[in-house]
């Protein structure tokens, strides 16, 4: 009697504790999914995300890419081919957003010096209307302890010299940039 009352326990612990793995690797997979069209729609409407993983201490994107508009002297603004973003984990308590590090892997970044001399990046994430900047919440201040770059590319296209612009290329690069404070943008 005592034997077979041990026996139902445990296979009600074990029926339970696989319920809890199926639920939380479901779980996980719905939130990779939402944070990836999150993520997505952050970069803007031209950009492309591969692959999303959620870790317990970081969050890696594989294969991002956001393509250029019409006009850019490139295909694309930006790519990598992997992004670890490190959040502060004491941040998440604070009103501002906080990351540890972030490190990207092969990645790409196209600027351009428009004929005015006006310097341009990403434009689909920082070229908005203001009606369409306007109609979003005011961003939180972000906080980044250090950016490291591996193997990555820039490409600096000045239109203020020629109507085509000239390219200046530094391939390989392998740079450390550390506190980066941006405002909340929510002031003149």
């Amino acid at each position: 009697m005592q034997t077979s009352l041990l026996k139902r326990i445990a296979w009600i612990f074990a029926a339970l504790v696989l319920v809890l793995v199926l639920a939380g690797t479901l779980g996980l997979h719905l939130a990779t999914k939402s944070l990836k069209a999150k993520v997505e729609q952050a970069l803007g409407q031209e950009s492309e995300v591969g692959e999303l993983v959620l870790g317990w201490s970081a969050i890696e994107i594989r294969n991002i890419r956001i393509h250029a508009p019409q006009g850019w002297p490139s295909q694309d603004t930006l790519r990598a081919e992997k992004i670890i973003i490190e959040p502060d984990l004491r941040g998440l308590l604070s009103s501002q957003v906080k990351l540890q590090r972030i490190t990207v892997e092969g990645g790409y970044l196209s600027i351009l010096r428009s004929r005015e001399g006006n310097v341009r990046l990403l434009p689909s994430m920082l070229d908005k209307p203001a009606e369409e900047a306007e109609k979003q919440a005011p961003a939180m201040p972000v906080s980044i302890g250090l950016i490291v770059l591996n193997s990555s590319v820039v490409e600096f296209f000045d239109a203020s010299i020629r109507k085509t612009p000239h390219k200046l290329r530094l391939e390989q690069m392998h740079a450390r940039i550390e506190d980066l404070q941006f405002p909340a943008l929510d002031q003149k």
